[in-house]
Order: C-alpha cells, then sequence, then structure tokens
C-alpha cells in the first residue's frame, strides 16, 4: 500500500479486500503494533486496546482451551485488573464460540475449532479495535460473533467482496 491513509473510529466495520501477497496481513500486522511499517507513521490512541486473529495459530497443542482463552485475556500487560472479570470474559468468549470443555486440549479441536477459540481468546481480551486474518475462510458462524462486538471496532480482510458482506451483514 502506497500513500495510504486510514481512520478507524468507534463502530467501524472495515474490510479489507484483495488477492493474495497484495499485503493485507501485513496491513493487519502493521495496524495491530506487531510490525512497523517500512515508511510513514502509525498514530494510536494511549492504552489502545487491539487483539488479532492470525491466519495461523501457534497454539501448544497441550494447553488446554481455557488456558488459551485466558492467557489471550491478559494480553495488556499494563491493564490493572481484578481476576473475575478476567475469568468472566473468558467464560463469555468460549460460551460465545459454542466451547463446552474447556479443559479439552487443543490438540484434539479440528482447524475451525481452532480459529474459533483464537476469536475466543482475542475476544476475551476485550479489544476496541478487533483485527482477523482471512475471518470468512470457512466462516460458519463467525459473522453472528462479529455482531455483537458492541462498541468494537472490526477490521478483517477478505478475497471477495461477497465475503465481507457476509461478514458485516
Amino acid at each position: 500500500f502506497d500513500g495510504l491513509s486510514l481512520t478507524i473510529s468507534e463502530g467501524d466495520r472495515v474490510g479489507v479486500i484483495g488477492p493474495n501477497g497484495a499485503g493485507k496481513t501485513t496491513m493487519l500486522r502493521i495496524l495491530s503494533g506487531a510490525e512497523d511499517p517500512d515508511e510513514g507513521e502509525i498514530h494510536r490512541r494511549r492504552l489502545l486496546r487491539v487483539a488479532m486473529v492470525s491466519q495461523d495459530d501457534t497454539f501448544d497443542p497441550e494447553s488446554t482451551v481455557i488456558e488459551v482463552a485466558t492467557r489471550g485475556a491478559a494480553l495488556d500487560a499494563e491493564a490493572v485488573e481484578d481476576e473475575t472479570d478476567r475469568q468472566v470474559r473468558v467464560a463469555i468468549a468460549l460460551d460465545q464460540l459454542g466451547f463446552q470443555r474447556p479443559e479439552q486440549a487443543v490438540g484434539e479441536l479440528s482447524g475451525g475449532w481452532r480459529k474459533r477459540l483464537a476469536i475466543a481468546a482475542a475476544l476475551a481480551a476485550d479489544p476496541e479495535i478487533l483485527l482477523c486474518c482471512h475471518l470468512t475462510s470457512g466462516a460458519a458462524g463467525y459473522p453472528d460473533v462479529v455482531a455483537t462486538l458492541n462498541g468494537s471496532v472490526v477490521a478483517t480482510e477478505a478475497q471477495t467482496l461477497t465475503q465481507v458482506r457476509r461478514l458485516f451483514d
């Protein structure tokens, strides 16, 4: 992306569409703070809570569903919060995504359930901006979850306008 200027305001739903290799995932990684831009500047509000659901997860197969979601809930190392609040957010996120066995090992989950777990872990962090790579790939049920993100901003990328509409409608 050359000369890109982007403002994401509270409640926005942003769909980034383009072919493979166009830089969509790199842009999301830059927006998340995981990567620096080659040039230009990124301005974020201080203490902005951003969570990212990557295309591929790196979960330890020995970890349990609840352990992964709890680690996701603690994304902001600077936040001072009550442990009970964190546990409630984890329980709500896992319930929203349909998890019935929080003690299940991640290694037992299919690819679709691992994607659901990545989304639950991100939601448990109570992000103001949720960035998702390839959320529409096999996204049965994900649009319903995205719709429940009250004031949160969702930035996602997909390859077709039809996929984005399905996610945001």
